[in-house]
């Protein structure tokens, strides 16, 4: 970068699981490490709809996807 042009920050966003969905999560990872001996890495994906996020969490181990999202706090 030279020297004359400033520097900018990116932007910053964060998402986050409420309680339910955080419940939700543990029990299909549960699930998975009892089947596979082990969690595995994830993928969230978190999609704006306008009323609320949709929360999809991909599982790289089994290639299943759990939607956890919590329609009741929308």
């Amino acid at each position: 970068m030279s020297k004359d042009k400033k520097y900018k920050p990116l932007k910053v966003m964060t998402f986050s699981l409420n309680e339910v969905e955080e419940k939700k999560l543990k029990e299909w990872q549960e699930k998975i490490k009892d089947l596979y001996g082990e969690y595995g890495t994830y993928t969230f994906s978190f999609t704006p709809t306008g009323i609320g996020n949709t929360i999809v969490v991909k599982s790289h181990l089994t290639g299943l996807e759990l939607d956890v999202t919590d329609l009741d706090c929308w």
